[in-house]
């Protein structure tokens, strides 16, 4: 997620909707998967 929050915020400057496109998908995917988590065993 940070990869391609980092790539997109690159183009912020000069917005276009391929670039609002991947913002739309990165919010959905967050929204999504809030229950998912990573389980660390001894």
């Amino acid at each position: 997620i940070f990869y391609v929050v980092n790539i997109v915020s690159i183009f912020i400057s000069r917005p276009e909707e391929t670039n609002l496109d991947a913002i739309k998908y990165i919010l959905l995917y967050i929204k999504y998967t809030m229950d998912y988590g990573i389980l660390y065993q001894k």
